[in-house]
């Protein structure tokens, strides 16, 4: 893929990131020049088409290059990059109950990955929640928390039972502050060199503890992983 086409810069698309891709992929074209055949706006002329053809299937092979194989069967019998376009907003943007019930299972089955760090982690439960939301299904915001609560590994266990001690579930915006509070005292202990997350049975002010009225204190020495310094 040409560097210059601004392709290299962004992620295939996949069943499960359309509404970034589609940013970023309208950006390539606004880019190249090429938007207006896909939104429409340039008409094919009846005489003299030609140019308008040629640049029309630059479009069409710019956004065919950035799908996945698993994708491609979509467009692959298009033959304009409007065809294709839409044909992709149809699949993807589509309130019929087949797409909620997948949205929504692809929400519920969310983990974080290990690759993958805790903000980019948050940010794709956003963007899968909201894409619910958009289909015509709004979750209650407590769920919402429980259902990220329950996309954390393992080693957000302390973190998770500190929340679920407490009265009442904190709202999706706050919890999403409390975890990106959480992931910045990970990284700045394991880059200040800290090995052992407690020091003389005390443990670091972490965000979890902050956010309890009486914080829970836990006999085991915490340490910083591998896989929190990536974070």
């Amino acid at each position: 893929m040409a560097s210059a086409s601004g392709l290299s810069n962004i992620e295939k698309l996949t069943e499960n990131n359309y509404e970034l891709w589609k940013v970023h992929m309208k950006s390539v074209l606004v880019y190249n020049d090429l938007w207006q055949y896909v939104d429409g706006t340039e008409v094919k002329p009846n005489e003299n088409a030609h140019d308008w053809i040629k640049k029309d299937s630059k479009a069409l092979a710019l956004i065919n290059l950035s799908i996945s194989h698993s994708q491609l069967n979509y467009v692959k019998k298009t033959e304009t990059a409007k065809g294709a376009w839409d044909c992709l907003k149809g699949i993807f943007e589509s309130k019929g109950p087949v797409r909620k019930a997948t949205l929504y299972k692809q929400l519920l089955r969310m983990k974080k990955k290990a690759n993958v760090t805790l903000t980019q982690h948050v940010n794709d439960f956003t963007s899968k929640a909201e894409q619910l939301e958009e289909a015509g299904i709004e979750i209650p915001d407590e769920l919402l928390s429980i259902m990220l609560l329950n996309s954390l590994p393992e080693e957000y266990e302390n973190f998770i039972v500190a929340i679920e001690s407490r009265d009442d579930i904190p709202t999706l915006k706050v919890l999403k502050a409390k975890l990106k509070e959480e992931e910045e005292t990970e990284r700045s202990g394991c880059e200040d060199g800290q090995q052992e997350r407690r020091v003389d049975g005390q443990r670091g002010h972490s965000s979890w503890e902050i956010f309890m009225e009486e914080p829970i204190r836990k006999p085991e020495r915490w340490q910083c992983e591998n896989k929190h310094t990536e974070i």
